[in-house]
């Protein structure tokens, strides 16, 4: 079969653009190696320009009856006290991957993609002047564009020649549950600790999101489980441990993930045109993953419409592609990440949220400095 288009990855940059290409009218395929509803590691916070943009798209309605929780506030605690308090612009929301993803692939459906979970990609040849073959367990697809969202690591991009791996002598561990308990619905609450930091919010069903990052050695420290993290990290940060006392875990274990890289990776690789995490990953401080998942997917599709339609040559898509995901996401990537580098040390922490609290203009142009 040869398609429009066949995006791989049907996470929301992947899926965005299946459906935004599906309303146009392209002939589009949505593969994922997965089978759906899956969990994914994630703070599962969506920011007010994320919303917004889902409303411009016609799919907050779908979002909002999946369950989403309306955030309107954020909380930030150091381990050694200090507490900055802030109301979030727009219209925040919190909902799990799960149901999330799973909503976005319904809408893919309704747009008229083709989509086909449970199947993994193992290899990709061709041009976009030729045309590509998708090479999958179960058979081989053809296709004009092919958009990679696959996400910040997999076994593709290693057969692609894609560094996957962090150079860091102590890198980066997350994990993720979810947990039932008594939780404030309407605020995201972030909590430091020695070498890394916690986030909590309330999402769908009730349950209360858990996810957080940490050094290695953090890990190492604690036993190397993450249990061992919650009973002998946690406590150090005395709001963190009355918000974790409180909540009792409904997942059997934990997501994680490790060599995570919060610095920009290229959007191009050849022909192939890559979204989401595969092109960059935002520090989860700043809360606009799932956000820039989306604004990306929306990006690529836009400019693969114009090229399916013989509007600009296959150059002119590329180039385009690359210095607009440069100009809408560097930036506030460069911040995330020195946000992150100092947020993860004590001190750092103690003085930053404090000159927030003290400063609360400071506090808020950071909110607004790693958002579009």
């Amino acid at each position: 079969m040869r398609y429009d288009a066949v995006v791989i990855g049907a996470g929301p940059a992947g899926s965005t653009a299946a459906i935004l290409l599906g309303r146009a009218g392209l002939n589009v395929c949505l593969l994922d190696k997965d089978e759906f509803p899956r969990h994914k590691l994630c703070g599962e916070f969506l920011s007010g320009d994320g919303t917004a943009l889902l409303e411009q798209l016609d799919l907050e309605g779908a979002v909002m009856k999946a369950g989403a929780v309306p955030i309107d506030r954020c909380l930030v605690s150091s381990v050694d006290g200090a507490l900055f308090e802030a109301s979030l612009p727009g219209r925040p929301l919190s909902i799990s991957r799960s149901r999330f993803d799973e909503t976005l692939i319904h809408e893919a459906e309704r747009s008229g993609v083709t989509t086909h979970t449970g199947v993994e990609v193992v290899g990709i040849a061709g041009s976009l002047s030729e045309g590509f073959r998708i090479s999958t367990r179960d058979g081989v697809l053809e296709a004009g564009v092919v958009i990679c969202a696959f996400g910040r690591s997999s076994s593709l991009e290693r057969r692609l020649g894609r560094t996957t791996t962090n150079a860091e002598s102590d890198p980066l561990v997350a994990f993720k549950a979810h947990y039932e308990g008594p939780f404030d619905k309407g605020v995201v609450e972030l909590h430091s600790f020695a070498g890394g930091y916690c986030g909590i919010q309330c999402i769908e069903d009730s349950l209360v999101n858990v996810c957080w990052i940490a050094r290695a050695s953090v890990l190492r420290e604690a036993g190397g489980k993450p249990d061992g993290m919650v009973s002998a990290v946690f406590p150090a940060n005395d709001l963190l441990a009355k918000r974790m006392s409180r909540l009792e875990r409904v997942n059997d274990g934990f997501l994680a993930v490790s060599q995570l890289n919060f610095r920009a990776r290229s959007s191009i690789e050849g022909d192939l045109l890559l979204a989401g995490d595969s092109a960059g990953m935002i520090a989860p401080m700043c809360g606009d993953g799932m956000s820039m998942a989306i604004s990306g997917g929306a990006l690529v599709a836009r400019l693969v419409e114009a090229f399916a339609g013989g509007r600009i040559d296959a150059d002119e898509m590329k180039s385009r592609y690359q210095s607009s995901w440069r100009r809408s996401y560097r930036t506030r990537m460069w911040l995330g990440r020195l946000l992150h580098l100092g947020y993860e040390r004590a001190i750092v922490s103690r003085v930053g949220v404090g000159l927030c609290a003290r400063v609360p203009a400071l506090g808020q142009w950071l909110i607004q400095a790693t958002r579009g």
